[in-house]
């Protein structure tokens, strides 16, 4: 294993730790194993998850070719794909409410080291998101992300997956907060995010 190879594996492993420390233990089932450069037909960063057995899988973390030669770029990655590895789900059917925590947690410079912020605050004049996790980040920070943080603990406690929070679940937790907002967060995701009708 390279050097770039390890620092890679370390950057996830310590993402996972201040993950765990902010929504509590991961799912058991899936076990983290390492992180490597996605096939070329599908050359940007996601999840992949391996069967072991019955009810365990091997969770590794595919990043995009243009991270595999730059530690910053692929840490940047990681911490947005370390969130789905919390409470994993098949591709397509994470919510608003798990790729906004995602997106808030890898644009955030306080969980990264110099490095990564450096990059942040220089590399990022021409970032321009998906509209989708636009969305989702913006509602994340209506609601205030320390009390999202909080609410999705405590019902990831009662056993809810985060992709799996319902509405009923969120509602009563953020009064303040408009009611299509918590909807919003709690639909399914999609990159083109929801159109928004004017008043």
């Amino acid at each position: 294993m390279t050097d770039l190879s390890e620092q890679r594996n370390n950057a996830a492993r310590d993402y996972l730790e201040i993950l765990v420390g902010m929504f509590g233990q991961r799912d058991c089932h899936f076990h983290f194993r390492e992180v490597r450069v996605a096939p070329p037909d599908r050359d940007f960063p996601h999840p992949s998850y391996e069967r072991i057995n019955e009810r365990d899988f091997f969770a590794d973390i595919l990043i995009s070719k243009r991270a595999s030669h730059c530690l910053c770029v692929a840490k940047w990655e990681i911490a947005h794909e370390c969130v789905h590895l919390i409470d994993p789900v098949d591709h397509g059917f994470a919510n608003f409410l798990e790729e906004g925590l995602a997106h808030w947690f890898q644009m955030k410079p306080i969980y990264h080291d110099s490095d990564v912020q450096k990059y942040l605050a220089t590399c990022f004049d021409n970032y321009k998101p998906r509209t989708g996790y636009v969305q989702a980040t913006s509602w994340i920070e209506e609601c205030g992300p320390c009390k999202v943080i909080e609410a999705v603990r405590e019902l990831r406690c009662s056993g809810i997956k985060i992709s799996s929070i319902m509405y009923e679940s969120l509602r009563p937790k953020f009064p303040q907060v408009p009611g299509q907002t918590i909807l919003n967060l709690c639909s399914t995701f999609h990159e083109k995010g929801i159109p928004i009708r004017a008043a």
